[in-house]
């Protein structure tokens, strides 16, 4: 860790089993220090439980100790290699463009008692990107970002899903769930409660369907919710915790409350793994 502090190294290899401090609390501490660090683990313990931990924890790669140098070194230089962005195609994403239409109208008749008022839902637009380009999709299109829900979740697929709000929509939603309006900056904890539970409703939807579509049980974490940032902080917000994090699948969902509409994005952020486990359910739900 003090050479990790002096050195700041573009990868770090790591064992697991070593005296004073475990492999797995090393990664974490890595992490912390710099989330973006490249870890590779190279261990005699091959389990697929320890992979998947290892993974989990943020290492980018795992590596049997009997594995000869010149593939170590190979595996070492991928890590540096940018992947080409992912793509649905057009059926994949009318399938999960359908999946959250069944999500989003689950949410509404949700809403629809909390608000007493009829939620009207439009057609969700899907788009693929790679997760580090959250950060230039919202300058684009919401450089200020009024409310953020994030949950995580964890289960066979591990990543988060958050429901954004744009400042002068989320102040829109905010009057009409209090019925004045509030500066966002001087919520009370009350206030704030509101404005998670409408998250926390539409997010639920969001991974039970996922989950469904998947044919797994998806255990979702307690809520977060950040006031008043801008678009240039919501990467870090997003991926912090979330190692591996290659594509985030963002959707634009335009909600009309009443006469009043409330636009907001909803956002998942998978593993290379979980959208790949995603893209073969969505097939397999069209056939």
């Amino acid at each position: 860790l003090t050479l990790f502090e002096e050195k700041r190294p573009d990868a770090v290899t790591v064992d697991l089993l070593m005296p004073e401090m475990e492999g797995l609390e090393l990664i974490e501490r890595l992490r912390k220090i710099q989330p973006d660090i490249k870890i590779m683990v190279i261990s005699a313990d091959i389990q697929e439980m320890t992979k998947k931990k290892v993974i989990e924890a943020g290492a980018a790669a795992f590596i049997p100790k009997l594995e000869r140098s010149n593939e170590i070194l190979s595996t070492i230089r991928s890590l540096f290699i940018k992947p080409a962005p992912f793509e649905f195609t057009e059926t994949q994403k009318e399938a999960f463009t359908e999946m959250m239409n069944i999500a989003m109208g689950q949410a509404a008749r949700a809403l629809e008692q909390i608000l007493n008022r009829w939620v009207h839902l439009m057609i969700p637009k899907v788009q693929v990107m790679k997760a580090d380009e959250l950060g230039h999709f919202f300058e684009k299109h919401a450089p200020m970002i009024g409310a953020l829900i994030i949950q995580k979740f964890d289960g066979d697929v591990t990543g988060k899903t958050s429901l954004v709000f744009p400042k002068n929509y989320a102040e829109i939603l905010i009057r009409n769930l209090l019925g004045e309006f509030k500066d966002l900056q001087k919520l009370t904890l009350a206030e704030q409660s509101a404005l998670i539970e409408v998250g926390n409703i539409v997010l639920n939807a969001a991974v039970s369907t996922l989950g469904d579509v998947m044919k797994t049980r998806l255990k979702l974490k307690f809520p977060k919710l950040h006031l008043n940032i801008g678009a240039e902080s919501i990467t870090q917000i997003l991926l912090n915790m979330i190692p591996n994090s290659d594509n985030a699948v963002v959707l634009l969902n335009r909600l009309t409350i009443g006469e009043i509409t409330v636009s907001c994005y909803l956002i998942f952020i998978l593993t290379e793994s979980g959208i790949m486990n995603l893209v073969h359910s969505l097939e397999g739900k069209r056939t």
